[in-house]
């Protein structure tokens, strides 16, 4: 009978901060898009704050285990705004004064953005789960999308002027936006939604030329890997073989086996150019040391 896999308690540490990372994402999107009463919001606000704090001391207990505090700090700055309640940002917004002032400055959206500062703790989670750079990439693009399609919302909403007139619009528009493949049927009219809209320009052209760089890169590497264990395997038998008198006979025998395996990889994948006896792949059509034309 098989046992089952038993995992370590810092494990299941790490997974349960990853659940309550992205339960604290999504209270604060909550907020944006689904109209809560007085007393779900208050329900929100407590939950989020049990959240906060475990996030907090989390935070503290792995800065008192770092060995370079500093560092620590500079490399876990996107998780500062994750530790800020979603409490504190309702007590600025009903603080009469503070919001005169944000109006006054004309900044009373960009303050209702800062919430999504919070889904910036996305990138944690890709980093418990040791993620590859692939993963980065997906995640960036779901943080982008997301914030463009609530920060569209929250300052497009209230504007008579913008098609954008729900959350369905401006996820819409965050989407075709972010792939670069727009069709102009929603555009943003206030100045915070044609930065916004910028912003998702540029992360979308990222995203893809950063995909497009991983997949090359990958497949680059494994074209090469081959080829330079081929070349290891030839430089070893070279080696062996200027000093072949003081070899054993066993390891004669090992050296004919690798040749006779080296030569059926090279026959079956690559071809020697006629001219220069340059291996190249059998696919090319001139050989890429001389440039003869392949047959």
């Amino acid at each position: 009978m098989r046992k089952p896999v038993e995992t370590s308690p810092y494990v299941r540490r790490e997974l349960f901060i990853v659940a309550i990372t992205a339960a604290s994402v999504m209270l604060s999107i909550l907020l944006y898009v689904v109209p809560v009463s007085n007393t779900q919001l208050i329900i929100v606000y407590i939950v989020d704050l049990g959240v906060t704090i475990i996030l907090l001391c989390d935070f503290l207990d792995r800065y008192k285990r770092s060995k370079d505090h500093g560092k620590f700090i500079i490399r876990h700055l996107y998780e500062i705004p994750a530790l800020i309640p979603l409490l504190f940002f309702g007590i600025l917004e009903n603080d009469a004064a503070i919001m005169a002032l944000f109006r006054a400055f004309k900044i009373v959206n960009v303050f209702r953005l800062l919430r999504l500062l919070r889904l910036f703790s996305l990138f944690k989670i890709a980093k418990y789960l040791k993620a590859s750079g692939f993963v980065y990439l997906v995640i960036l693009l779901v943080v982008s999308v997301i914030f463009g399609a609530v920060g569209m919302f929250v300052v497009e909403q209230d504007n008579s002027d913008s098609n954008i007139n729900n959350f369905g619009d401006a996820l819409w528009f965050s989407i075709t936006t972010i792939t670069i493949s727009g069709f102009g049927d929603m555009a943003p009219t206030s100045i915070e939604g044609r930065i916004i809209a910028t912003i998702l320009i540029v992360v979308g052209l990222t995203t893809i030329l950063g995909f497009i760089a991983s997949f090359g890169t990958t497949i680059m590497e494994k074209g090469l890997g081959k080829r330079r264990i081929a070349h290891d395997l030839k430089d070893s038998l070279k080696d062996r073989i200027d000093i072949l008198e003081s070899i054993h006979h066993a390891e004669v025998n090992n050296m004919i086996e690798e040749i006779r395996d080296l030569h059926k990889n090279i026959y079956n994948q690559d071809v020697g150019c006629s001219k220069c006896g340059f291996i190249y792949p059998k696919d090319s059509v001139y050989c890429n040391k001389c440039g003869n034309k392949t047959e």
